[in-house]
């Protein structure tokens, strides 16, 4: 028996059709009733850099995080995968993230980034931001990010990357 934990295909199906059909302007006002509409709820208070979430079955943890900034939510993210040290974590990894990349493409339409590399990374643009799965390596996640926030994301690995050349 395996000691990696997954999220199952279905559990990954039923995320991925609640993160893409999520109407949501990213206003804090409006948090606790946008998770209620996807079944999930604030499992911590609201800090200022967000807050943990209950989400039952959508993570392999059955929480996820709401990560905030400068006032406003930016960014959902659910792990899909833990235990990846077990020795046969790359595989279940890979697997996972493959059942992302299909189950997402089947309900959103084609990518619109694959960004291959240590950190695969495939990203679909949805009604209220961008859905995003990547395994860095030791998980999985999805997240659903504002673009706005993951634009800046994008900024700041840019920078990051610049110093490489040396």
């Amino acid at each position: 028996m395996s000691s990696i934990q997954a999220v199952t295909p279905d559990g990954i199906a039923s995320l991925v059709a609640k993160l893409a059909g999520l109407r949501w302007s990213w206003s804090l006002a409006e948090i606790d009733q946008t998770l209620a509409r996807s079944g999930w709820r604030r499992a911590t208070e609201l800090q200022e850099h967000g807050a943990v979430l209950s989400v039952g079955n959508d993570s392999v943890s059955g929480y996820a995080d709401l990560q905030v900034r400068d006032g406003v939510a930016v960014q959902l993210r659910f792990m899909l995968t833990r235990g990846a040290r077990a020795a046969d974590g790359d595989d279940v990894r890979r697997d996972v993230f493959a059942t992302v990349a299909r189950v997402a493409t089947e309900a959103v339409g084609p990518p619109s980034a694959r960004i291959p590399g240590a950190k695969p990374e495939v990203r679909w643009e949805v009604s209220s931001g961008v859905l995003q799965t990547v395994d860095n390596g030791t998980f999985v996640e999805v997240s659903l990010l504002a673009r706005h926030w993951l634009d800046w994301l994008d900024e700041m690995a840019d920078e990051e990357n610049e110093g490489d050349d040396w």
